[in-house]
């Protein structure tokens, strides 16, 4: 593997090590001081999707998943002994059993509430039809791509993982669209959120050290400000002891609701993905207050619906509303969890649990925490309301 990036001229400061409950990641070969490049990869030796596209012999994609050609790439050249890509394919782990993707029925009742099965089914299923629109398309139409019996749902599955938690979002010169890519070597560094992120400088992708590190130390990169939900079910694994503490809810409009009908497209202009409302630990949870002072807006209040959407409360009638609003809807939220905090965290401590199991039910414990903080936070902000008479941002008109 270092004989096959010293070819491709990757530069590192670091080896590649096995690490406990965390698989590969880097080791530092020598001394890195803070601000030092950690890794560089030419921009030539990056697989992007756009680039996959261009170099693979058929054009047309079922389109169910966005990445299918890098999917399709994967399985290509690990399936070819004489790839030049397979020293780099050969480093990959071959068991991804800690990944919800390939959780079994036997750990998903330890984080129900938390909407990880959902969003884990959705991938499972996105995976399923893509796999079988591709091998109607492509597989069956040119039937020596892959040795027999090589092109599974389970290898697909597989390389959807791959995918999933290795990649990145990038911007190169010349494109209007971001890229998503792989970036060799770079990509076995694993995740602190303190940790500098991986970017295009120049003709290169970089990630650059934001501390210190003594020879023999892990090194990291950031994933970027990931929260638990986010890391385990994209990455695979969480962090106990996670300093973005965030959750995600969901938020819709009544389509037969005139105010609605109204109110939709404006706040749409302005936010595309209103939908996924974030509400953080500890924060005042700005867009889920805008969107539910729109929700309960009258008539009457349209022409202030200019105020609302710049995060200000307009009256004390609309404001009351709007916090009964958010506050039933992160309860709702909460009333799906089938526990109660002392009772997972006896349960956490049983020494019953296996790996997965145990980081459902921490993932289950930390959301409920959050839902509970941000229904205190929503509560406070109405007392302040009352005891200081004045809205947010505005003196109180009604």
């Amino acid at each position: 593997m270092a004989k096959w990036a010293q070819e491709r001229k990757i530069h590192t400061k670091y080896n590649v090590g096995y690490f406990e409950n965390a698989g590969l990641g880097g080791v530092a070969r020598t001394e890195i001081l803070k601000g030092d490049t950690m890794v560089k990869v030419p921009l030539s030796q990056l697989i992007t999707l756009s680039g996959v596209r261009e170099k693979l012999p058929f054009k047309e994609w079922p389109g169910i998943l966005e990445y299918e050609p890098l999917l399709f790439w994967i399985l290509l050249e690990s399936s070819n002994p004489e790839s030049e890509f397979k020293p780099y394919l050969d480093s990959y782990p071959t068991d991804f059993s800690t990944h919800p993707f390939f959780w079994g029925d036997d750990v998903w009742p330890y984080c129900q509430g938390t909407g990880l099965h959902e969003i884990t089914l959705m991938y499972r299923n996105a995976v399923k039809q893509s796999f079988d629109r591709l091998s109607e398309t492509i597989a069956e139409k040119y039937p020596n791509l892959f040795p027999p019996g090589y092109f599974t749902i389970e290898k697909y599955s597989w390389a959807f993982v791959i995918v999933l938690s290795r990649t990145w979002s990038i911007s190169l010169e010349g494109q209007t669209q971001r890229d998503i890519a792989f970036a060799p070597i770079a990509e076995f560094l694993n995740h602190d959120y303190t940790a500098g992120s991986g970017s295009v400088v120049g003709d290169y992708f970089m990630v650059n050290a934001t501390r210190d590190y003594a020879v023999g130390d892990q090194v990291f990169d950031s994933y970027g400000p990931k929260s638990n939900f986010e890391l385990l079910s994209v990455y695979g694994f969480l962090l106990p002891d996670n300093p973005i503490k965030a959750m995600s809810l969901h938020f819709s409009f009544k389509e037969n609701n005139l105010v609605h009908s109204i109110v939709e497209p404006l706040l749409r202009n302005q936010d595309p993905k209103y939908q996924v409302i974030v509400i953080r630990e500890n924060h005042i949870p700005v867009e889920l207050l805008r969107a539910f002072r729109l929700s309960v807006m009258e008539f009457s209040e349209l022409d202030h619906v200019n105020k609302v959407l710049a995060g200000k409360g307009i009256t004390l009638k609309n404001e009351l509303r709007a916090y009964r609003a958010a506050i039933k809807a992160v309860s709702s939220v909460l009333d799906l969890f089938p526990s109660t905090e002392e009772e997972d965290l006896a349960l956490g401590q049983s020494g019953t649990l296996t790996f997965n199991q145990q980081n459902a039910l921490y993932l289950r414990i930390g959301e409920r925490r959050i839902a509970q903080n941000v229904v205190m936070v929503i509560a406070r902000l109405w007392e302040n309301i009352l005891l200081e008479g004045q809205l947010p941002g505005e003196v109180l008109v009604d």
